[in-house]
């Protein structure tokens, strides 16, 4: 019933003035019943005519997260990267900030933007305190600086993950065997050797094959 209400008032919406709050409180209604129903097509159609200086203030960053949301939901890249920005700006202390922040880097990386995804990234691993999250985050950094061959921050990112509590075996296994990699590279063979042993202590399945021989080659250098 009460959707078919909702949708009488779309109906009815022609028959009144454009500058009628009563309108705009209605399609206001109809945004929010399409986007609970998630047909977010219909409930952009409607935030797009919404007039948000005639109804009530409280409703803006509601409508706002919203949007951000739908386009995401409808894979508007170009749609979606203005609401999340506008929503930033307006909002950069709501809750909801946050992860919008993650939805547009995950999507800037996914469209092979990731340059422009890592000061989302970083400025979320600066304000998170969820572990979980953290460990993602660095991953997500690490994979893009190595490709940009950005080694000194690729290093970073592999001494935070050696510090977040609880990581995996394998996990720490990696990022010792990556910071052993980088101290070769900058000619620090002791600290390599003890990165490297360490790597293939922790998980000897995947690096003892690998390190075996770097380790025999700094015995002869």
């Amino acid at each position: 019933e009460i959707s078919l209400g909702l949708v009488g008032s779309e109906m009815c919406i022609r028959d009144r003035k454009e500058n009628d709050p009563k309108i705009h409180s209605i399609r206001l209604l109809l945004a929010e019943h399409y986007y609970g129903a998630k047909d977010y097509q219909k409930a952009i159609g409607q935030y797009r005519l919404l007039n948000l200086k005639l109804v009530d203030s409280s409703n803006t960053l509601g409508v706002r997260y919203h949007v951000a949301k739908s386009q995401l939901a409808l894979k508007n890249e170009k749609g979606a990267l203005a609401a999340i920005s506008a929503f930033i700006s307006e909002f950069p202390n709501a809750k909801q900030s946050l992860p919008l922040r993650l939805d547009r880097a995950e999507l800037l990386n996914s469209k092979g933007r990731e340059a422009e995804a890592v000061g989302d990234y970083e400025a979320i691993l600066r304000s998170t305190s969820d572990q979980k999250l953290k460990k993602i985050l660095i991953l997500r950094l690490a994979a893009i600086y190595k490709e940009q061959k950005d080694w000194k921050k690729f290093a970073t990112m592999q001494e935070k993950l050696l510090v977040l509590p609880g990581l995996d075996q394998k996990t720490q296994a990696s990022a010792n065997y990556w910071l052993g990699w980088n101290e070769l590279k900058l000619k620090n063979t002791a600290k390599a050797e003890g990165f490297l042993r360490k790597a293939r202590t922790l998980d000897p399945k995947t690096f003892t094959a690998t390190v075996a021989p770097i380790l025999l080659s700094l015995i002869h250098i």
